[in-house]
C-alpha cells in the first residue's frame, strides 16, 4: 500500500512551489520594468532651450531643383498626360 507524506515532506514542496512561483512572477514584473523605462522617453532640463518670442514677419527662401507638373482640379486629361511619362 501506499504511505501518507508527511507533512512536513508537503511543506518542503509547497516552499518549493511557492518559491518558483514567486521567482517567475517577480522576473516577469522585472522585464515589464525593464520594458517600460527603455519605451519612456527622457529630457534633460540642460537640452531645451527656453526664451521670449518675438512677433514679426518671417522670411525664408527655400532653394530647390526639379520640374514642377501642375495639378490640375477638374481638367484630368492634361494631369493624365504628364502621369505616364517618367521622363520628368
Amino acid at each position: 500500500m501506499d504511505r501518507e507524506i508527511s507533512k512536513e515532506v508537503q511543506r518542503k514542496e509547497q516552499r518549493k512551489q511557492l518559491i518558483k512561483i514567486g521567482g517567475g512572477v517577480g522576473a516577469a514584473i522585472a522585464v515589464i520594468a525593464v520594458i517600460i523605462s527603455f519605451l519612456q522617453t527622457s529630457l534633460n532640463r540642460k537640452d531645451l532651450t527656453i526664451s521670449t518670442v518675438d512677433k514679426g514677419v518671417i522670411e525664408v527662401s527655400v532653394s530647390a531643383s526639379g520640374k514642377v507638373i501642375p495639378r490640375l482640379r477638374g481638367n484630368h486629361q492634361l494631369a493624365d498626360q504628364f502621369a505616364h511619362r517618367r521622363d520628368l
